[in-house]
């Protein structure tokens, strides 16, 4: 193996074990989880008594001495039936207070070797996840580069893909950058190799950007033409409007144009009707009744 790979594989191991740390200590969340674990301070927790139920045998008997009264024989005889059980069972060893010269103390002390051995486990585990959660551990389990998204994503799911697809491939060309330039340090050779990862990483940020440029612009003709659309939908409306305007007007002018010839109409007949009834037919200066309105009955 070439001393420049094995440089890169050494350089990359240690990065991504020191991903950890530098997660530890520079994420909020995680900074805080880690001065909890390393705080003094500690729950008590609070386990409260069962409730003892009325029976033979308590289910938890009282901690004090029971109350005992003296029998006729001179032995003191319990009270209750609780406290006779109680009597009856062994009695607890009560601790001794611990002497100066004792090696312990009779309270037993927490084991401190296995409270660290749990402790480094959990922590262990933690820095674990943490590291199975980092961005480059995610870039080694996601599918291959070159993959293509599934055909039955829809047109928004589509964009999202495409846009973690690029971001993966930034980020994969970011980070061969930093392992190249990481054994650059060691070995001055693969600052070709660098240049070469640098023009890559340049093209295709230019490349981002050109695509960015594009869906802008095509964001701005759509925006466009909505605004286009929108704009003729309110001039149709206001025509619409216009046109049931007047259409409202004529149909009102036609109305009362009826209604007017209808009057007309209606005051030529009453004319003709008083005209027929005084036989008169407009000529005032004639006297009698005509022979039609005689033969009428009129």
């Amino acid at each position: 193996m070439p001393t420049s790979v094995l440089l890169a594989v050494l350089a990359a191991a240690g990065l991504l074990a020191l991903a950890p740390a530098l997660v530890r200590r520079y994420d909020t969340t995680e900074r805080q989880v880690a001065e909890r674990e390393w705080s003094t301070a500690r729950v008590v927790t609070r386990r409260r008594r069962r409730c003892t139920v009325p029976g033979r045998h308590p289910v938890n008997p009282p901690r004090r001495a029971p109350d005992v009264v003296p029998a006729a024989g001179g032995a003191a005889e319990p009270r209750t039936a609780i406290a006779r059980t109680s009597a009856r069972l062994p009695r607890a060893r009560t601790a001794q207070p611990a002497t100066p010269g004792s090696r312990r103390s009779a309270v037993a002390r927490p084991d401190r070797r296995q409270y660290r051995r749990s402790v480094g486990i959990r922590r262990r585990r933690r820095a674990w996840r943490r590291l199975r959660r980092s961005p480059f551990a995610q870039l080694l389990r996601a599918r291959p580069i070159l993959s293509r998204p599934a055909a039955e994503l829809d047109p928004d799911q589509r964009r999202r893909w495409w846009r973690y697809h690029r971001r993966r491939i930034l980020m994969f060309l970011l980070a061969v950058l930093v392992v190249e330039l990481a054994v650059g340090l060691l070995v001055p050779a693969s600052f070709v190799a660098a240049g070469g990862t640098v023009l890559l990483l340049g093209a295709y940020v230019v490349h981002l950007r050109n695509r960015a440029l594009d869906e802008a612009r095509r964001r701005r003709e759509h925006l466009r033409r909505l605004t286009e659309e929108r704009a003729g939908a309110e001039r149709a409306e206001r025509a619409r409007a216009i046109r049931r305007r007047r259409a409202a007007a004529l149909a009102a002018a036609r109305r009362a144009a009826e209604a007017q010839e209808r009057a007309e109409a209606l005051a030529a007949a009453r004319a003709a009707e008083a005209e027929l009834a005084d036989g008169t037919y407009g000529a005032t200066f004639l006297r009698g009744r005509p022979y039609q309105a005689r033969a009428v009955g009129f």
